[in-house]
């Protein structure tokens, strides 16, 4: 029997209030989408389920997460160690609230088969330009056109482009402010209020999730 499925993108933690339309606003996709890549049958989601969000930006054959089904005499620290994590990577990706787990729950982990791609990718669409999807990223017009080689600036719907990389990255931190979360504060509400998107503020602060903490520091882009 397999016990691991590969998973391709970015994990959300469903929170109290959301629907399967607003994340998918949220995440610039469709209802249908997610039904399809997170194999739901209904719209129903309930808070601390975990949806696969955003696979447009991340190419389809790199696999970052495998779904692990715990074993007999499994723990958190064993199987983290199995799988290069440490226990904390491992709880918060999972949302988990203490080390207590049982045989046959299902947990993501980290694909030790394949190295994890470090860069952000975006898929072009229709009236798509360089400078917009620049000042989306907070990276200029050149990185752009050096990142992916191209030359030409015209986007054709559907290319991938490659908006950001390790090196990129680190200049974005260079010019930007620390920010602490406060209560009720998310992602997504946070990049709305400081002009910026998800995606960013997680490559620029190395989350693997969603979740935040009261009183966390977050890198927030200018």
């Amino acid at each position: 029997m397999r016990i691991t499925e590969k998973v391709y993108g970015t994990l959300y933690i469903v929170e109290r209030g959301d629907n399967l339309y607003e994340i998918a606003q949220r995440f610039n996709t469709t209802v249908k989408d997610l039904k399809e890549i997170n194999n739901l049958t209904k719209d129903l989601i309930n808070p601390g389920d975990i949806l696969i969000v955003d696979q447009i930006y991340k190419p389809e054959n790199i696999a970052y997460f495998n779904r692990y089904k715990v074993k007999e005499n499994d723990t958190v620290y064993s199987i983290a160690f199995s799988h290069n994590m440490n226990t904390n990577e491992l709880m918060e990706i999972n949302s988990l609230l203490n080390d207590q787990i049982k045989k046959g729950d299902i947990l993501f982990v980290y694909d030790t088969d394949n190295p994890v791609d470090e860069n952000v990718y975006y898929t072009v669409k229709s009236s798509d330009n360089l400078y917009e999807i620049a000042n989306q990223f907070h990276v200029s017009v050149d990185d752009l056109i050096n990142l992916n080689n191209l030359t030409t600036d015209k986007l054709q719907v559907g290319d991938t482009l490659i908006v950001l990389n390790k090196e990129v990255i680190n200049k974005i931190k260079e010019n930007a402010e620390l920010y602490y979360v406060l209560p009720g504060d998310s992602l997504y509400s946070i990049a709305r209020k400081r002009g910026t998107t998800v995606e960013v503020l997680k490559a620029v602060n190395n989350l693997t999730s969603d979740q935040l903490s009261i009183g966390q520091s977050l890198i927030i882009p200018y």
